[in-house]
């Protein structure tokens, strides 16, 4: 039996070689344990995991993926289109963060398997930066330092859905849960609009702002950062690798919170989430169930974080979505993902539809605000 699957790329190349050493040994490991199946893994390369459209095509094509790993932010758009079949609802949820619980279900049918987790977290060498509680104290905090030509705070604001999702973190942070599914939707609120447009300013350089031009992926910032060009760094936590392969002194100087968005302290978290076609069924459905079960064992989940594939280095600091990884020897002996997983316990999960159909609209809108136009 051939399963073929796509995994979601965007994380850290910890060994420089395009994945192969990774791919290969989840391959090689996967494989010794089901003989019976033979593992086809898809090259990370720079394909769009974010368009509904080209995740279709994968999971309908008779050359495409029996499973492909997304964003549960689009998990509504493949259930729509009937491209991915439901999961057998198991036992072993209640490893899952519970943010990752919700996310994968809609109208109470479970259609993804959860992986990773993923939240906008603050860096900062200052741990003054980092002891804010809210938005308006961390642009307080940062107004205090004096930046010259440099901007106070780096980060993506041009990406995919990127501004659109701070504006959803920020709603969250400030009115909670309750209706949250309903903020994907214009009219904005004005209140979460100030909150984002006076964070997004403190990027600015005279009249230009690098989060939005210069900025253009995240890779870019994290370089500014890391060479100490910022006071801080709103990222993901997997940013974190590559700024300590930039700064060895960072493991011992940097501190790290959730990025306070709003007026609160309860994050919005993405779910990244295996979905397997609607076809894949007997022994597909087999060989779909092992894998998603072997890939979120605390065993291959600590392999990938902590860059075990060929030579040991930085650890990805990527955030699993079971519990169970967190409780492994090399991950809860990291400082680092200590404080992470203390920082996302209260984390909710980001709506599972409706974004794709308005984020760019809502990203739009906050670009003419941030600008004054």
């Amino acid at each position: 039996m051939r399963l073929r699957v796509a995994l979601f790329p965007y994380l850290p190349d910890a060994q420089y070689d395009h994945f192969k050493s990774l791919n290969d040994s989840l391959v090689a490991r996967f494989e010794r344990a089901h003989p019976e199946v033979q593992l086809i893994l898809r090259p990370k390369d720079s394909a769009n995991f974010y368009d509904p459209g080209q995740l279709n095509r994968w999971l309908t094509s008779d050359s495409g993926y029996d499973i492909v790993e997304a964003d549960a932010e689009i998990l509504g758009d493949l259930v729509a289109a009937k491209a991915i079949r439901p999961w057998p609802s198991g036992k072993d949820t209640m490893d899952w963060h519970p943010a990752a619980r919700r996310a994968v279900r809609i109208d109470g049918v479970q259609y993804g398997i959860p992986h990773w987790l993923c939240a906008f977290i603050l860096f900062s060498r200052d741990r003054g930066i980092t002891r804010a509680q809210t938005a308006a104290e961390l642009v307080h905090n940062l107004d205090g330092l004096a930046n010259g030509p440099r901007p106070r705070l780096a980060g993506d604001l041009n990406g995919k859905w990127q501004l659109s999702s701070i504006y959803l973190d920020s709603w969250l942070e400030t009115y909670g849960p309750s209706q949250f599914d309903k903020a994907v939707a214009p009219p904005l609120d004005s209140t979460v609009v100030q909150q984002v447009v006076q964070l997004a300013r403190e990027c600015r350089v005279g009249t230009s702002n690098p989060c939005l031009t210069t900025w253009h992926d995240t890779d870019l910032a994290q370089f500014a950062f890391g060479r100490g060009e910022t006071a801080a760094l709103v990222d993901y936590s997997e940013a974190l690798w590559r700024v300590i392969t930039l700064d060895t002194a960072a493991r011992h100087s940097m501190s790290l919170e959730v990025a306070p968005l709003g007026a609160g302290r309860r994050p919005a978290l993405f779910v990244d989430v295996f979905v397997r076609r609607s076809e894949c069924s007997g022994p597909c459905e087999q060989a779909a169930e092992s894998f998603v079960r072997f890939m979120d064992t605390p065993e291959t989940q600590s392999f990938i974080i902590m860059s075990e594939d060929g030579r040991r280095g930085v650890p990805r600091y990527l955030l699993p979505a079971t519990l169970s990884a967190y409780e492994t020897p090399s991950v809860r002996g990291d400082a680092f993902y200590r404080t992470l997983s203390s920082e996302i316990r209260d984390g909710y999960s980001f709506p599972n539809a409706g974004l794709s159909a308005t984020g760019d609209t809502i990203k739009q809108l906050l670009v003419k605000a941030i600008n004054g136009t």
